[in-house]
């Protein structure tokens, strides 16, 4: 018996996220979706990993980006990270290594007509592992897909940023180094 005051939200949207990452990696949201419901839906932990920088930081460590037009291949389970084959918007390929709880969020932005961003970091470059994933809808709503980045990413970002949310994370995508920490308004 659930006994402390949202704890049955929590297990619903568990099972939710659980059906979604497991599943075909489609969703019920409409492309309208807030971003704070594609984050819950998209970003939920599953694993229970919270070992990151500080939200600002860990995205200011960006040091590549593709913006994704389409995945050409999609090496991958709903375990283990696989190879992906990306086709940026400018026409180039990139390859990275993409763990499967990003699959739902790239899939629904892409299936709805969203952009797609994927960054590498400091850790991941010689790897080729997505550091993080930003989507943004049509009406300019940003989300996080991935494990835990709901609450990593999303949450401590929206209390930094408040309404500014979703003007400051499009306008830090493509950046890197001190431009990117600049928009992302950390002191350098």
């Amino acid at each position: 018996m659930l006994d402390r005051p949202g704890a049955a939200l929590a297990v619903l949207a568990f099972a939710l996220i659980a059906g979604a990452c497991g599943g075909s990696g489609t969703t019920d949201l409409a492309a309208d979706a807030t971003g704070q419901e594609l984050s819950l839906e998209f970003g939920s932990c599953l694993s229970g990993v919270d070992d990151m920088a500080p939200s600002q930081e860990h995205l200011a460590a960006a040091t590549a980006w593709t913006n994704v037009a389409q995945i050409v291949q999609r090496d991958s389970n709903d375990e283990e990270s696989g190879r992906a084959k990306i086709l940026d918007v400018s026409g180039g390929t990139a390859e990275y290594l993409v763990h499967p709880s990003y699959w739902p969020g790239i899939d629904w932005g892409l299936a709805n007509d969203g952009e797609v961003w994927l960054a590498r970091g400091p850790e991941s470059s010689e790897g080729g592992s997505v550091w993080y994933a930003v989507v943004v809808t049509p009406d300019r709503r940003v989300f996080f897909p991935g494990d835990c980045s709901n609450r990593l990413l999303y949450q401590p970002l929206r209390t930094t940023y408040g309404r500014r949310l979703n003007e400051v994370i499009i306008a830090s995508l493509g950046q890197t180094g001190p431009d990117l920490a600049e928009t992302l308004e950390l002191e350098t």
